[in-house]
């Protein structure tokens, strides 16, 4: 059975204990009049915050009031013939009776719904709502959950610990990581970072390369792909060498010192590995993990290469600031160029960076 969950929350404009108990006795008579049946439970917490819950076959029903006014309702109930039925009257009544503002508009989630609907998080805590006809893999590796799910929307869908990394609708994601064709690969040396849906690996070799190293940490993402999202990676991960490209599996950082050391360089350098973080201060340890692979890549750039990089939501200045920051603190000096696009499994507008040596 599917249950809709619903949260309604609402600010008390006297914030008194007996205007807390009075919004509690409100709230009980208007669900009672919009549908509401079943045994009402009246209970205390330890700090004497009031609790009021609803039992009943038809669901479960809590209101709860907090000392600084803030009054929470949770209504849990079938999708299918629900015994409250207008839940915006309720919202409206409620706000009126207790005299409180509306805080968050009313927010529904689904839960055990066929098909599934999934609930994720984004990068600035904001959370997406997906309608899946079907999960298709789930397994946790050393390193990572990953699922894959099918969405009649975006196809098959590739999460990486519950953040979607890419959907076999996002072909515009590979192709402006890799510069939209403005750039001529042809009897190029070129590394991948990351990259473990092959999307990119695929592409670039249609450009007919010298010679593609591709490094991914985790090999349990590239099987999952290989076998699930056939349309992003074709058969590209099916061997870990071809006639012009390798993959090595195995954290980046050692392999790219090791390349370093001996003097390998890159035409092109193609960076697919962790999103940037929304943060207030450039000191998180994500941070610098992003700013030391970076500086390692900035190593293996040819003085005339491109290193290509995805970013982060373009909906997010400061966050383009502290990233351009990092930039500005690699062992050499760079330039820059940015392009914007559009993803479609990822509902909104995504940045990607060219940077080259000065």
């Amino acid at each position: 059975m599917a249950l809709t969950h619903t949260i309604l929350q609402f600010n008390l404009e006297e914030r008194a204990s007996a205007a807390a108990y009075s919004a509690l006795n409100e709230i009980e008579q208007i669900l009672l009049r919009h549908g509401l049946q079943g045994r009402v439970t009246e209970t205390f917490r330890a700090n004497a915050k009031p609790l009021l819950m609803f039992l009943s076959d038809g669901g479960r029903f809590t209101a709860e009031a907090y000392d600084n006014g803030l009054v929470c309702v949770d209504i849990v109930q079938p999708k299918e013939n629900p015994l409250i039925k207008d839940l915006t009257a309720v919202e409206t009544a409620i706000s009126e009776a207790i005299v409180a503002t509306i805080s968050q508009w009313k927010f529904s989630i689904q839960k055990g719904a066929a098909p599934h609907v999934g609930y994720f998080m984004i990068s600035d805590d904001e959370v997406q709502q997906f309608q899946f006809t079907k999960r298709l893999y789930s397994a946790r590796s050393q390193y990572q959950q990953i699922d894959i799910f099918h969405s009649n929307e975006f196809g098959a869908m590739l999460f990486l610990d519950f953040v979607v990394n890419l959907a076999e609708s996002d072909e515009i994601y590979t192709k402006t990581l890799l510069g939209n064709g403005k750039y001529n690969m042809t009897n190029s040396k070129i590394l991948i970072l990351g990259g473990g849906d092959g999307a990119a690996l695929k592409e670039i070799l249609t450009y007919n390369p010298a010679m593609v190293t591709m490094i991914e940490l985790d090999q349990m993402v590239m099987d999952a792909v290989r076998q699930h999202m056939r349309s992003v990676c074709d058969d590209v991960m099916d061997q870990l060498k071809g006639d012009n490209y390798e993959i090595i599996v195995s954290d980046c950082v050692p392999v790219m010192k090791e390349m370093a050391e001996k003097g390998e360089l890159f035409d092109y350098i193609i960076y697919d590995i962790t999103d940037v973080p929304v943060s207030p201060t450039p000191t998180d340890g994500l941070w610098k993990t992003i700013h030391d692979m970076l500086d390692n890549a900035m190593r293996l750039l040819s003085p005339t290469g491109y290193c290509m990089v995805q970013g982060h939501r373009s909906c997010c200045p400061k966050t383009s600031r502290l990233y351009e920051e990092q930039l500005n603190k690699l062992h050499c000096p760079v330039v820059y160029t940015k392009d914007t696009v559009f993803v479609p499994s990822f509902r909104e507008e995504w940045l990607f960076y060219r940077l080259q040596k000065k």
